[in-house]
């Protein structure tokens, strides 16, 4: 149960660094909220069975990663405010 926190708090770090050091790779945060929002409602649908946990845990790591990844812009203004 801590490990997918865990793993979930790392996608989102990872999620939120890549446009940082990568920006080519920014994108709308409107089209992350809508990636986050269908990888949830995936997460919702798919059904709780040992086959599935493989599936479900993905949707939770591309959830993490993407809402992650919508905290660009305010990463990156605090970055132009103090950049330490």
């Amino acid at each position: 149960m801590y490990t997918s926190l865990a793993m979930g708090v790392v996608a989102a770090a990872a999620g939120s660094i890549v446009p940082v050091y990568f920006p080519f790779l920014h994108l709308p945060g409107f089209l992350t909220f809508l990636g986050a929002l269908v990888c949830m409602f995936m997460l919702k649908a798919t059904p709780h069975t040992e086959d599935n946990l493989g599936k479900r845990f993905s949707f939770f790591l591309g959830f993490c990663g993407l809402q992650g990844l919508s905290l660009n812009p305010l990463l990156s203004h605090v970055i132009e405010v103090d950049p330490r």
